[in-house]
């Protein structure tokens, strides 16, 4: 089986991927061979999609790139899948959020620094108690299953939320994106899971927002735009939303490897407001993210060659 790797990863990186493969894999990177069965990336040449031997894609990150999905939506004979690698860094990140939004870390580690001791530290009763409220998973995918694991051994009642319903998941009951209403009704914490398609862009409104129960929380470790932005500014400025933790959002640097921004992530002024917890966009990135990347690029190509189907296929029409 023939695979060829079109991004951009380290000669020892790629030494390191070779020593984990079957022996019947044969890897190249740089120009490409004449014929290949699986190419590796996320950012193709129309051309490099045309090779007849091509059958599959594996893009080496969780989402697939707009140019891609288009692309692949024009050749239906070839099959995509994605990575979970990092699936469990971002669940983590997901429940790093809630914890410091619920108990105010952040100000509180803020104004602790700059003055110290309160003057009236045991009249601040700003923390939230998880035990006992209900949490909205939206996305109850592979990283939405393990927030979910955690708010239940927290004491949380857990509702999952994605695109099919069904009964039940590990005794959690998942409803489908049409019954979100349903879902949301007495929730107190809504955490947002969900890649971003024109069918999840604002699907957080000003209406879904108000069927949040006080004590309220929102986390967002999926994508900005799923949330209205002015809606949910409005929200947590007024306190009809108590407290956020956001790793996604809505503005990006129009060179992220740059490593010079001095961009806001969004259009309104989250960054002043004190209820809200705010992370660059880090939530799956560990100092394992390369060795779990290669574990799984390794896990996807081994089962190809052993002539199982490829874990992981995206529904590029349905973008996830």
């Amino acid at each position: 089986m023939r695979v060829h790797v079109m991004f951009h990863i380290e000669d020892d990186e790629f030494r390191d991927l070779q020593g984990r493969i079957s022996d019947g894999i044969q890897l190249s990177m740089g120009d490409p061979p004449e014929d290949y069965e699986i190419a590796i990336g996320g950012r193709i040449r129309d051309e490099a999609l045309d090779v007849p031997s091509l059958r599959a894609v594996i893009i080496p990150w969780a989402g697939p790139p707009e140019r891609l999905t288009q692309q692949l939506q024009l050749r239906p004979h070839l099959t995509a899948h994605n990575l979970h690698h990092n699936a469990s860094a971002t669940a983590e990140m997901a429940v790093a959020l809630l914890m410091s939004a619920a108990k105010a870390l952040m100000s509180r580690d803020r104004d602790f620094r700059a003055n110290g001791w309160p003057a009236r530290m045991w009249a601040d009763h700003s923390a939230i108690c998880l035990e006992g409220k209900t949490a909205v998973i939206l996305g109850y995918g592979s990283i939405g299953q393990r927030v979910g694991n955690v708010c239940r051994a927290l004491g949380m009642t857990v509702r999952g939320v994605r695109r099919k319903s069904s009964d039940e998941v590990d005794g959690v009951p998942v409803h489908a994106v049409a019954d979100l209403d349903k879902a949301l009704d007495g929730a107190n914490v809504l955490v947002v899971c969900l890649p971003e398609t024109p069918e999840s862009i604002g699907l957080i409104g000003e209406r879904e927002l108000a069927q949040l129960q006080s004590p309220s929380i929102v986390v967002n470790v999926g994508r900005g735009p799923v949330i209205d932005e002015e809606a949910f500014f409005n929200a947590l400025r007024d306190k009809r939303i108590d407290a956020a933790g956001l790793d996604v959002w809505w503005q990006y640097p129009s060179n992220l490897m740059s490593g010079e921004s001095s961009n806001r992530p969004s259009r309104f002024v989250f960054h002043e407001l004190d209820n809200v917890v705010l992370s660059p966009h880090r939530g799956g990135l560990t100092g394992e993210d390369m060795d779990r990347r290669l574990n799984a690029l390794a896990e996807l190509l081994n089962a190809a060659a052993a002539g199982k189907p490829i874990p992981n296929r995206i529904d590029v029409n349905a973008r996830y």
